[in-house]
């Protein structure tokens, strides 16, 4: 598990050749942007959407709190799609 969640340790991870097999950036999409423009490694372009969290019952409930709070949690429809 990653702990360190800088930008520097993000930029380590687009140039793992050798021990990352691929990227698959789930965020925003100035992060999925930088990976598709910087990554040495193959990375899959996700698009940005709806994020499903899962929370299993043996994990660190407050942690799982801080994360779901700290997720985007309204999403606007463009009027091109509706």
């Amino acid at each position: 598990m990653i702990q360190d969640t800088t930008h520097q340790s993000a930029n380590e991870l687009m140039e793992g050749v050798g021990y990352i097999d691929l990227l698959i950036p789930r965020g925003g999409k100035n992060l999925i942007s930088c990976c598709i423009e910087h990554a040495k490694v193959p990375c899959i372009q996700t698009g940005t959407g709806i994020c499903h969290i899962y929370v299993d019952d043996e994990v660190d409930q407050d942690m799982a709190v801080k994360i779901i709070e700290n997720a985007d949690q309204v999403f606007v429809m463009p009027k091109k799609f509706y």
